[in-house]
């Protein structure tokens, strides 16, 4: 009798032990839920909302343009920001007369930022992104730390934690993003 009880003791803290690196290993390298803060996504995101975290997509193919990423601010895992690519590695990048253009031409697709854009920051000259490096901005134009500004600056692709196309709070809210 005790030495099942034992036993049964014995398999319950493996299990134990299994679900939890199966839990590590998921949000370290799989998936995580993140929240917004702040209030540079909108009208796309608003601050507090909670959003899955895909982790696994740039490791099998590019970002595209248009995704909303999250991006590691410091590059230990501690400070991020989300926001949404707009230039992809090639690329031109400059904002005049208050609208982004994309290798010369007026991003006429970008459905996101609808207001004209009152500080171009660093893009009001012309920016030629390099290999592995991404332009991006917030759907909030006027109220958006992105490229355009030295604090966040082009984007390397190593800081890209991953893609976020799912959101789970609020629950009037929840589903998928464009």
């Amino acid at each position: 009798m005790i030495k099942k009880l034992i036993k049964n003791v014995i398999y319950a803290i493996i299990f134990v032990c299994i679900i939890g690196a199966l839990c590590i290993f998921s949000t370290t390298f799989v998936s995580q839920r993140v929240d917004v803060n702040g209030n540079s996504m909108n009208p796309t995101l608003f601050n507090n909302d909670s959003l899955w975290l895909n982790k696994l997509t740039y490791h099998f193919q590019n970002p595209k343009r248009f995704d909303i990423v999250v991006i590691d601010t410091d590059l230990n895992g501690g400070e991020y920001i989300i926001k949404r690519i707009i230039g992809l590695p090639g690329d031109t990048i400059q904002i005049k007369n208050q609208k982004v253009y994309i290798n010369g031409k007026r991003l006429q697709t970008d459905i996101y930022g609808k207001e004209p854009i009152e500080d171009a920051g660093t893009a009001a000259n012309l920016m030629v992104l390099g290999k592995n490096e991404y332009f991006v901005l917030g759907d909030n134009r006027n109220d958006s730390d992105d490229s355009r500004f030295p604090e966040v600056g082009v984007i390397k692709k190593n800081r890209i934690i991953g893609k976020t196309s799912f959101r789970l709070l609020p629950i009037k809210n929840i589903g998928k993003l464009d």
